[in-house]
């Protein structure tokens, strides 16, 4: 996946709120974005990716609007996991493979998750 300054979920432009750069010993420069819809949406991304080609290696997404229940993607691994905030404590589902983004389609996404959250 590229990276991008445009919401896969609604189109709107995205609004940068974080950004840093890091390196990975030895390698490249990845750079961390945490950004959020312009126009209300309230959409909120969390994105690495690799800065000499743009490409994303890791992709996390709040699911809710109370921010307690995100998706993260992750490109290089071919794998998910999915991370429930309740009362203060964090409960990881690990995933080994990729969960299909049907942006910009959100709704199929919760509802492969949540499938996902039932049966674990």
């Amino acid at each position: 996946m590229d990276d991008t300054t445009t919401c896969p979920i609604c189109s709107n432009p995205l609004r940068n709120i974080k950004t840093f750069k890091k390196v990975i010993t030895p390698g490249p420069y990845l750079a961390y974005y945490e950004r959020i819809c312009t126009k209300g949406m309230n959409h909120s991304l969390q994105l690495t990716a690799l800065v000499a080609t743009g490409k994303i290696h890791l992709i996390k997404m709040s699911l809710d609007v109370r921010y307690t229940k995100y998706l993260e993607v992750n490109f290089v691994q071919n794998s998910c996991s999915i991370i429930l905030s309740k009362a203060n404590e964090l409960k990881y589902i690990d995933i080994p493979k990729m969960i299909d983004l049907d942006f910009p389609l959100l709704d199929k996404v919760r509802e492969k998750v949540d499938m996902y959250i039932t049966f674990s």
